[in-house]
């Protein structure tokens, strides 16, 4: 299922689109998976499964786009958030494998 992303312009880009841009390329494709780590409200350390074909990766948290800058650092496949996320939050990394 290819799931929209809006980017700060407005417009609105479907993962399926991009894939088909950077098949055309030869590029890996962009993936959309869930971290790895303890949810409980306590723990701000995740993983993502694999490491980007790219170094960085955009990470979401219950579906909205966080900001690098501000709640999160990628370290290789190490997520650090600037906060907890509490037990039924969703945690996924969009990037290039």
């Amino acid at each position: 299922m290819a799931v929209p992303y809006t980017f700060v312009n407005g417009q609105v880009i479907k993962a399926a689109e991009i894939n088909a841009n950077f098949a055309a390329v030869g590029v890996g494709a962009l993936v959309n998976q869930a971290l790895s780590g303890v949810i409980n409200g306590s723990n701000n350390v995740f993983s993502l499964p694999v490491t980007p074909l790219i170094p960085g990766a955009l990470i979401t948290y219950n579906g909205q786009i966080l900001d690098p800058a501000t709640q999160y650092s990628l370290v290789g496949i190490t997520v650090t958030l600037t906060f907890a996320p509490v037990s039924g939050d969703v945690l996924n990394g969009v990037f290039l494998s």
